[in-house]
């Protein structure tokens, strides 16, 4: 009885307060999505749809940001782009998939069920974008 309460404790301890995968999906795809904006301004180029798909999380660590807990992320994701043209219609000659892309990234936790996207900036200050990410829904047996 002693064992099983003991091993119940260190599972909850291990995997209960990381963050979940779609919080790390979420903010990944708004990384992408606010690079590919600086780019496309910078360089007035045709608009593309930018997708993030097949996120795999390598490393997780845990860090203090602003005084909340957080998360130092690292894995790999695919990258599909789709230009479009100027009536709006994707062309199968304008498509790109890129696999096994590197990345890094940090969240935030700033409630149980909150989390927000961190980026460092200078002095040890971040900025935060918070993710609209949906409570699980609770499975009726």
């Amino acid at each position: 009885m002693i064992v099983a309460l003991l091993l119940a404790v260190l599972l909850t301890a291990c995997g209960g307060d990381r963050p979940p995968q779609s919080a790390i999906e979420q903010a990944l795809q708004l990384q992408v999505d606010q690079t590919q904006q600086q780019l496309s301004e910078q360089f007035r180029g045709a608009a593309s749809v930018v997708t993030v798909d097949r996120v795999k999380v390598k490393k997780q660590q845990s860090q203090a940001i602003e005084s909340a807990r957080g998360y130092r992320i690292e894995g790999t994701y695919s990258l599909s782009i789709a230009k479009r043209s100027r009536n709006g219609i994707d062309s199968p000659q304008q498509h790109i998939t890129r696999r096994q892309n590197p990345f890094e990234l940090y969240l935030q936790q700033t409630s149980e069920e909150t989390w927000s996207l961190a980026r460092p900036l200078a002095d040890n200050r971040w900025e935060t974008y918070p993710l609209a990410i949906e409570p699980p829904t609770p499975v009726q047996t």
